[in-house]
């Protein structure tokens, strides 16, 4: 009986380590987070639980991104300074303890929704991906666009007759959501759904965060992936939103 004991003393001990050095690792590196949040060409902002990157002009284009689980959304960063360096307003959902599944809702009765002007695009990386597929199924006439990142969701929400564009991005190297299992799911998006592969892409590169267990070794930079999600990203809204990338 001790011996059972001290055996799940143990297993708790060593689940408590490794959420530890997960939630460490999984925290901002590898840019300067100051220089980005004081850059003249960028407006940086930080308010009801979202990081604000936008410019001006902008381009009446709104991407609201839902983080990784236990990814802090801080590492985010860099992707939201580089598209809105582009003209788009990018804000990242800070949510609640880092976890994906939490708080998704909340961001509905946001005052950025209210403004008839704006094109609303929801973006998701990993399980923030499967939270924004989770979104769009839920409150179907507030997005105009999905854009998932590294996840093999949605897997068990039917969006294929969802009407609205839709754009996922894989890493050829991304071990934690293989392309092959991405592909097995196409059917749960519509036929319409584009899927773009970054050739050397990995999963933990669509942030700036330390190196996932079990993910693959990138053979391209981070900050090359960074730029390829932007580019495949502006070229595919613009394809249907129309609006001409200002940075062009």
């Amino acid at each position: 009986m001790r011996f059972l004991k001290y055996c799940g003393l143990l297993w708790l001990v060593i689940g408590l380590g490794i959420f530890v050095y997960v939630y460490i690792s999984f925290s901002p590196q590898g840019f300067d987070q100051e220089q980005l949040r004081e850059s003249k060409a960028l407006a940086f902002m930080e308010y009801d639980g979202m990081l604000s990157y936008t410019a001006v002009p902008n381009n009446d284009i709104e991407i609201i991104f839902l983080p990784g689980a236990l990814v802090d959304p801080e590492a985010y960063e860099p992707l939201a300074a580089s598209f809105a360096s582009k003209g788009y307003d990018f804000s990242i959902v800070k949510m609640p303890w880092r976890m994906a599944d939490l708080g998704y809702q909340e961001i509905a009765d946001k005052d950025l929704f209210k403004n008839p002007k704006k094109k609303i695009v929801i973006m998701g990386h990993s399980k923030g991906g499967k939270m924004a597929a989770q979104f769009v199924k839920e409150y179907p006439i507030i997005p105009d666009a999905l854009v998932l990142l590294g996840t093999t969701h949605p897997r068990d929400i039917d969006l294929s007759l969802c009407k609205i564009p839709v754009l996922k991005i894989s890493g050829s190297r991304d071990f934690i959501a293989p392309v092959v299992k991405s592909e097995a799911n196409a059917d749960k998006l519509p036929p319409h759904a584009t899927h773009e592969i970054i050739k050397g892409g990995n999963h933990s590169q669509f942030g700036f965060y330390g190196k996932q267990f079990g993910d693959g070794k990138a053979t391209i930079s981070r900050e090359e992936q960074l730029d390829q999600v932007v580019q495949i990203t502006d070229k595919f809204l613009n394809m249907y939103f129309f609006t001409p990338s200002i940075a062009n």
